[in-house]
């Protein structure tokens, strides 16, 4: 008896001498910073709501979108994002939760910049932050995405087709590395090919630069090809599972199936077209030229997402989870924005002419080494007869019925 006792009270003497020194540990010199102490309109918040009464290009300039539309998506995001109110806490509004997740996406700024910018403290920031990223993406992905069904794959074919000139495409796959901060005890993990730590963002899009379907925080040291393979929208394709169309005619002798373009880094079979091997070329040169024609629209749709939302511009330096939700609320808020004209104005995307000349958008000066299409490792050469002559069938269709007046300026 007196051994079991004399075991319990060097327990709690172990138990009170760990208390004491977490607490000298973990003493604050303030418990509230005096500088967050301040009235919240001495911060961004209130900088903020004097722009909406002032100028629209200051506005947009700062939150990378109209004032209208932000009331929009307050309306779609505030329910979720509302926090209950006590007797003795105020919670801090949706719009102000809202407008500070937007400017840390918009500028690129650290945790720790934007909480003193708002007079609100870093671990609240970077939990509001992060629920209202999370908050954006379950209100927005299932309007704002693509839900594969058989009609609305024929209408994107038709968006293609009629805009860069590539019959039975119903869209262009690449995947975007996402520099992050390498995580705790991840090793080589997240380390891509390129020499730093990333997670991808693989995506499939329409003619006009809109992400239809993403999958998202799959490790950088697996190819893009590893990744489409072993994704949820990978498996559906392989499975026959994505409600495509029958093929259909494209010329007066073939049908084909409905396809997507995508680059060297996937392999050729035949739901996915990739270019030839570019060794002794001829007619198969026009049919690289036609399918990275087509297939240019997901590099400008990655280029305006990362000239928009400049923390991509940075290795991001938050936990797996929040970066996730970053980049899934981004895609969400990109296509919301695509169809105003501010958001994709000027000439960040590129600018078809009306005999079929192209000029190349801003962004991909602003961002020449982008990951999307330089140094671009192949992926498995290896492919079906099947595949062959589907890829085959569309070269000798771009030389005749389909051919376009301005492609043999290439040859």
């Amino acid at each position: 008896m007196n051994e079991a006792r004399r075991r319990i009270l060097l327990l709690c003497l172990l138990y009170i001498r760990h208390r004491k020194r977490k607490e000298m540990i973990t003493k604050r010199k303030y418990w509230v910073h005096p500088i967050l102490k301040l009235k919240q309109q001495q911060g961004d918040w209130h900088n903020f709501r004097e722009m909406i009464l002032q100028d629209d290009d200051t506005y947009f300039t700062y939150m990378r979108m109209t004032p209208s539309m932000f009331e929009y998506l307050l309306s779609k995001v505030g329910p979720t994002i509302t926090k209950m109110e006590t007797h003795w806490r105020k919670p801090i509004s949706p719009a102000a939760r809202l407008s500070m997740t937007i400017r840390y996406l918009a500028s690129g700024d650290g945790f720790h910049s934007i909480s003193l910018s708002y007079r609100i403290g870093r671990s609240t920031t970077t939990c509001i932050i992060r629920e209202t990223c999370e908050a954006i993406w379950s209100c927005l992905h299932k309007e704002e995405l693509f839900t594969p069904i058989t009609n609305g794959w024929q209408e994107i074919a038709h968006e293609f087709e009629n805009k860069w000139n590539f019959p039975n495409c119903i869209d262009a796959l690449d995947g975007k590395h996402v520099s992050i901060i390498c995580p705790k005890k991840a090793g080589s993990t997240y380390y891509n090919y390129k020499g730093f730590h990333s997670i991808v963002l693989l995506a499939l899009v329409s003619a006009t630069y809109k992400f239809l379907i993403v999958d998202i925080g799959a490790q950088g040291r697996h190819s893009d090809e590893g990744i489409f393979k072993n994704s949820a929208m990978g498996q559906r394709f392989y499975n026959n599972n994505m409600y495509l169309p029958d093929p259909s005619a494209i010329s007066n002798k073939h049908n084909v199936p409905y396809v997507i373009v995508a680059d060297e880094a996937f392999q050729l079979n035949s739901f996915t077209m990739r270019p030839y091997p570019s060794k002794n070329l001829t007619k198969q040169r026009i049919f690289n030229y036609r399918l990275s024609r087509a297939r240019r629209v997901v590099e400008n749709a990655f280029g305006i997402l990362v000239t928009r939302w400049r923390i991509y511009q940075k290795p991001l330096n938050t936990s797996l989870v929040t970066s996730d939700a970053i980049i899934k609320a981004t895609v969400c808020l990109h296509n919301l924005l695509m169809s105003t004209s501010n958001y994709c104005g000027g000439n960040y995307a590129d600018q078809l002419l009306a005999n079929g000349q192209i000029i190349e958008g801003e962004w991909r000066q602003k961002h020449i080494n982008s990951d999307n299409y330089r140094n671009k490792s192949f992926g498995n050469n290896n492919y079906t007869r099947q595949a062959g002559e589907i890829r085959t069938i569309f070269t000798e269709y771009f030389m005749n019925e389909g051919k376009i007046p301005w492609q043999e300026d290439i040859m």
